[in-house]
Parts: structure tokens; sequence; C-alpha cells
């Protein structure tokens, strides 16, 4: 490991600070998702069909070759 990927691990008060700012920074991304979620569910119609973005969701989640493994594996 290089001096400065030494001092970063090492040094509580940078480690903290690192923290504090990834969790804000994953924060943020919550909010932002929540928020574009609230405004899309505000502009679709109340009949708006939902089924294809299921449908490719488990297309996806069946062709990772990760998921297939989880599942067998459970």
């Amino acid at each position: 490991m290089d001096q400065l990927g030494y001092f970063l691990v090492q040094n509580r008060s940078i480690a903290l600070l690192l923290g504090i700012v990834g969790a804000c920074f994953l924060l943020r991304q919550a909010l932002s998702a929540f928020r574009g979620a609230l405004d899309l569910a505000m502009s679709q119609p109340a009949g708006a069909p939902s089924r294809g973005d299921f449908v490719v969701g488990t297309f996806f989640s069946m062709t990772n070759p990760f998921a297939v493994a989880f599942w067998l594996g459970l």
C-alpha cells in the first residue's frame, strides 16, 4: 500500500471524515431518488401500466449469473 493509502486508513480522524462524507453522499442520492419517484408518481395517470417495468426487471434478474447462483443456493 502506498503512503497516502496507509495514511488514510490509519488516521482515525481522516477515516471518520471520509465516512461522514460518504454517508452524506449516499443520503443525497437517496433523497434525489425519492424525489424523482414522487415526481414520477404524481405525473403518471392513475391507470398507467407498469407491467413492462416488472418484466424487464425480472428478465435482467434472471439473466444475471450471480442471481441464478443465489436462487439455486437458496
